[in-house]
């Protein structure tokens, strides 16, 4: 069984409390048997709120730049999408925004947890003025 951290930010900028930061994937017997005794366990840590939910698929990161408007459905900040694989997470953004008129899906980046948690947007808690727009699964 799976589990995910998910990191949410209670402080920081206006236009990021409240916003989810991140969700990371372990697969790990200790914290399986956590899970089990205490189901959603939450505690404080920094400007962050941290609780555990079992889940059965990973997380990844869409982000969006600054580019021209139209080619991407937001400015700045990110979207999680909720799957089995990279691949089905870059199917189910192109199925809810389409591709650019030159074939490329309407974002700038894609990023594992493990990648995302490398990048100045998770330290800040933000990408050009925006945290997380949505969740698609």
């Amino acid at each position: 069984m799976d589990y995910r951290i998910v990191l949410r930010c209670i402080d920081g900028p206006e236009a990021v409390k409240g916003k989810l930061l991140m969700q990371v994937l372990f697969a790990d017997s200790e914290l399986e048997a956590y899970a089990n005794a205490v189901g959603r366990a939450q505690a404080r840590y920094g400007a962050l709120t941290m609780w555990t939910e079992v889940v059965e698929q990973q997380t990844y990161f869409f982000t969006y730049g600054s580019d021209e408007p139209g080619l991407m459905p937001f400015k700045g900040g990110w979207s999680i999408v909720i799957a089995k694989n990279r691949a089905e997470a870059i199917e189910k953004h192109i199925a809810k925004y389409g591709l650019t008129p030159d074939g490329f899906g309407r974002y700038a980046m894609e990023y594992s947890p493990d990648e995302f948690a490398k990048t100045s947007m998770f330290a800040k808690c933000d990408n050009l003025g925006a945290g997380l727009h949505e969740v698609i699964e």
